[in-house]
C-alpha cells in the first residue's frame, strides 16, 4: 500500500508538469516535445500530419466585459469543444493565453484537414454559456499547415502555422490552410 501511495505524487507531478492547469490539455512544453517526436517519426516513415495554430478572436474583450473568471470559463469550454473533435492519437495543447495548437496525425486525405478545421470553426458558432446564464460569443482563427510540405522542423512548422493563422486574421476569415493538396491526397 505504501508503494502505491508513493507513486501517486509522482504521477500527479508528472501530470502537472505536462498539462495546462486551467484546461487540462497538454501545455506548451509537453506539446513541443510531442511535435518533435512526431517530426522525427513521420520523417523516417514518409508520412504526413497537420499542425493547427488556433487563436481566440477578441478574447481580451471577454475578460474586459465579463471578467477573468468568465474568460477562464471560455477557455475551458473551448478546450472541451476542440478536444471533442479530435481523435485519440491527435494532440491538443494550450500554448498560453487564448492560443491553442493541435497535431492531427496521421493525415490521410487532403480534404480531411479542411473538414476538421470547418468543424472546429462551426463548433464555436454557438455561444458559451457561463455559470450565471450569460451567453458569450467566441470565435477562433485557425492556421493550418502540413508536415513536411511547410517545414521539416518543429520550429519551421510552428512558424508556418502561426503565419497561416495571421493570414486568416488579415483576410478577416476564420481559417487559412496553406496550399498542399495533390489530387485530393496528401
Amino acid at each position: 500500500m505504501s508503494h502505491l501511495l508513493s507513486e501517486f505524487p509522482n504521477t500527479s507531478l508528472s501530470y502537472k508538469a505536462n498539462h495546462d492547469p486551467l484546461t487540462g490539455v497538454s501545455n506548451r512544453a509537453s506539446f513541443e516535445t510531442f511535435l518533435s517526436q512526431q517530426v522525427d517519426s513521420f520523417l523516417d516513415e514518409g508520412r504526413q500530419f497537420a499542425l493547427l495554430y488556433i487563436d481566440g478572436y477578441r478574447f481580451k474583450s471577454i475578460n474586459d466585459t465579463y471578467g477573468h473568471a468568465a474568460g477562464d470559463a471560455v477557455l475551458v469550454a473551448t478546450a472541451k469543444r476542440l478536444g471533442s473533435l479530435i481523435r485519440e492519437q491527435d494532440r491538443l495543447a494550450r500554448l498560453g493565453g487564448d492560443e491553442f495548437a493541435i497535431v492531427i496525425q496521421p493525415l490521410q486525405h487532403g480534404q480531411d484537414l479542411e473538414a476538421i478545421v470547418k468543424k472546429m470553426v462551426d463548433s464555436m458558432s454557438h455561444p458559451i454559456a457561463l455559470d450565471n446564464g450569460e451567453q458569450v460569443p467566441f470565435a477562433l482563427t485557425i492556421g493550418a499547415v502540413v508536415f513536411p510540405q511547410h517545414g521539416e522542423t518543429p520550429k519551421d512548422l510552428m512558424q508556418a502555422a502561426d503565419e497561416a493563422m495571421y493570414a486568416a486574421k488579415k483576410d478577416g476569415k476564420n481559417y487559412y490552410i496553406r496550399e498542399f493538396f495533390k489530387g485530393g491526397e496528401v
